[in-house]
């Protein structure tokens, strides 16, 4: 069996991961919220309707790839929107604070009071325009998703290991995980590549970062997909499945 199809039979395992969990098991993991420990990380199975998700449920690998970029890129621009937004805001209490201080000071009937006014305003306009703008690229837009960004770096990785594209695969699940380090079915793919190029060292790595990930997500939807993937991982590195 070739590196590719290896890699596509493995594919199956994240199927399950894609698609939302039974609602007995949403139930279950909401009853015992309350209960568990503040270290424990709830990983809930993204439920994504847009241009790429659809692609990718009908095959259309190579436009999955595409639209996956296109939802990383949104989702990178959202982040930096942000960011911006909070920078400002931060500029704009520091000057309100220096302006407060001014106040202070600045004798009855001076124009500091006016100053201040104006800059109240230009918080306000300058606070609200860049999140107006997110949500309506990112709420509107049913085609185009803007958010998870190392979650579409990860599906776009999942199209390219359909189409055979082993290496770009690989390089966009490392981006995948150092944005989002509990996105376990990279570690497992990333695990299985290792293999097949004679890495057991990064391999072990692999797992002992998904068994972090399980010791982290005691009680959620993903346990019983995050602990299939350990057991595979492990049998592939004792060599007890077969890799070709």
């Amino acid at each position: 069996m070739t590196k590719n199809r290896l890699l596509a039979a493995a594919f199956g395992f994240m199927m399950a991961a894609s698609f939302p969990a039974s609602a007995q098991d949403n139930e279950e993991a909401a009853d015992q919220a309350e209960a568990e420990a503040d270290d424990t990380i709830v990983i809930e199975v993204p439920i994504q309707r847009d241009n790429a998700m659809d692609a990718f449920r009908r095959g259309d690998y190579a436009k999955a790839e595409v639209e996956f970029n296109l939802n990383a890129r949104c989702a990178l621009r959202r982040e930096r929107e942000q960011e911006a937004a909070f920078e400002n805001a931060r500029r704009d209490a520091a000057r309100g604070e220096t302006q407060s201080q001014s106040q202070s000071t600045t004798p009855s009937g001076a124009s500091g009071p006016g100053q201040g006014g104006s800059s109240n305003q230009g918080a306000s306009s300058g606070g609200s325009s860049v999140p107006n703008n997110v949500r309506d690229e990112g709420e509107e837009s049913k085609e185009r998703t803007c958010e998870n960004r190392g979650f579409q770096l990860y599906m776009k990785g999942l199209s390219q290991l359909q189409l055979g594209k082993t290496e770009d695969a690989k390089k966009n699940f490392q981006t995948a995980i150092s944005l989002d380090p509990m996105l376990y079915d990279a570690h497992y793919k990333l695990g299985l590549i290792a293999l097949l190029e004679g890495d057991e060292g990064t391999a072990k790595r692999r797992l002992r970062s998904i068994k972090t990930v399980l010791r982290r997500c005691r009680k959620c939807e993903a346990k019983d997909e995050i602990e299939q993937r350990i057991t595979h991982l492990e049998a592939a590195i004792a060599g007890e499945v077969e890799l070709r």
